[in-house]
């Protein structure tokens, strides 16, 4: 499960989204296409999806949806000051 310091309220909702586009197809198709937009909706702070690059792994053999998340490479290997500063006030 996704970690989001100091959201914990957030994880319960990530939890429902995900169990929505476990049996929601429609729900599923919109994660898959625009994670960040889905992920607002349930609050997610911007300065979250800021910092992520989520990317939506349906792997359909198994029927299982999965939303990993990964620090957004670009930006790190820009060695981005914003980015780093908003980094490193989120994970201290």
């Amino acid at each position: 499960m996704a970690r989001f310091p100091y959201y914990q309220k957030n994880i319960v909702a990530l939890g429902k989204l995900l169990a929505n586009a476990r049996i929601d197809e429609r729900c599923r198709t919109r994660l898959k296409h625009d994670p960040a937009s889905e992920l607002r909706k349930i609050g997610l702070p911007e300065n979250v999806l800021h910092l992520m690059a989520f990317e939506i792994v349906d792997a359909e053999s198994s029927k299982v949806t999965v939303l990993p998340y990964k620090l957004n490479q670009s930006r790190l290997d820009e060695k981005d000051p914003a980015y780093l500063g908003s980094l490193a006030r989120q994970f201290c």
